[in-house]
């Protein structure tokens, strides 16, 4: 067996004991012993930080990082019981972003100059990358961070706002509903109209849109329902702004009668140039890891760059696998964008 297959079964390996941790926001504790076993396995110079974990070789010039907390299983009945079917790893974690870790980690057994981060808490607050510390010492020029983007340079994020809405309806015999006032027909309303202002043609930003996850009214089809609940996520793209945004929506809810919202979380797009040096380095390793050219697209959604890029690093977003499946009931990342990922960063490491 060769090197390659050595590492091709070591990173398969590593993915399968990281996804069966469970390191749910908040209770990252075990995996983090873990990442720590392995790093010392490597002996690395690593140390703790803030609930971080940093390691540290060479005079590097990069940040890369990713978060090691998961989202719950979420009807995804073996999450935390990966397998392997010859071709593609599944279980919670597999893309976003174990499967990450598990090349990072063995990019890391031969790379010769790195600063990584394993930030925790992305899923939820982002209260990770909002600690994250570079050393005063090192001469960081842009960082990296590792989420599944199908191997696209992500030079821009789209913000978001995430949203409430309730609406007000009147109760009234499922038999005569002209007597009442039908909530959720309403919050359908409302949705659809919302969704008509908020168009998304960014090529970038090709599979964007408002996302209607949460609908929950009424009790019985025998009665008109009197109260609806929506939870809605918009996203705004980096030629827009959140002020814009909200502008947009507050003059939308104003047209409905017995309307009341409240904003859950919002966050604002930003871009990079793609003449910026750490775009330019990550091309250069892509393209002389892989022998090919790679495509840059836009992001869509929030991750851990946001910190990163208010502390002044210029950050891009990257990483070996299909966003779409994550958060999902069939996630999984096939066992070549794990080979692939670990080449590209370890000519990262050179």
């Amino acid at each position: 067996m060769d090197k390659n297959d050595k590492d091709k079964e070591g990173i398969i390996s590593t993915l399968l004991e990281l996804i069966s941790i469970v390191s749910l926001s908040g209770a990252e504790d075990n995996l983090a012993e873990y990442i720590k076993k392995r790093l010392s396995e490597l002996e690395l110079h690593f140390y703790e930080k803030k609930g971080n974990i940093y390691a540290l070789k060479g005079k590097p010039d990069i940040l890369i990082a990713t978060h090691i907390d998961t989202v719950p299983s979420w009807q995804y009945e073996n999450a935390f019981r990966p397998y392997y079917d010859g071709e593609r790893i599944w279980g919670r974690g597999a893309v976003d972003t174990k499967g990450q870790i598990a090349s990072l980690l063995y990019a890391m057994k031969y790379g010769k100059n790195f600063f990584v981060a394993f930030l925790r808490d992305e899923e939820e607050g982002g209260t990770g990358s909002e600690e994250i510390e570079v050393p005063d010492a090192l001469s960081i020029k842009g960082a990296i961070v590792l989420e599944p983007t199908s191997f696209n340079i992500c030079t821009q994020q789209a913000g978001s706002v995430e949203l409430e809405i309730y609406t007000k309806g009147k109760p009234a015999h499922g038999a005569v509903p002209k007597k009442g006032k039908n909530a959720i027909e309403t919050a359908i309303e409302v949705f659809l109209a919302i969704k008509e202002i908020f168009c998304y043609k960014d090529p970038y930003f090709s599979d964007s849109g408002i996302n209607l996850g949460v609908i929950n009214g009424g009790i019985d089809c025998q009665v008109v329902p009197e109260r609806c609940l929506l939870k809605i996520d918009i996203p705004v793209l980096p030629e827009g702004s959140i002020k814009d945004a909200m502008s947009m929506l507050r003059q939308t809810l104003k047209r409905f009668s017995g309307v009341e919202y409240r904003i859950l979380e919002k966050s604002e797009p930003w871009s990079l140039s793609e003449d910026e040096w750490i775009v330019k380095k990550l091309k250069k390793a892509y393209e002389h890891a892989v022998k090919e050219k790679p495509s840059i697209s836009g992001m869509p959604a929030w991750t851990d760059a946001s910190n990163i890029m208010e502390k002044g690093i210029p950050c891009v977003v990257f990483g070996a696998g299909e966003l779409s499946c994550a958060h999902t009931p069939y996630e999984s990342i096939h066992k070549q964008d794990l080979f692939k990922l670990f080449l590209i960063i370890e000519k990262l490491m050179e």
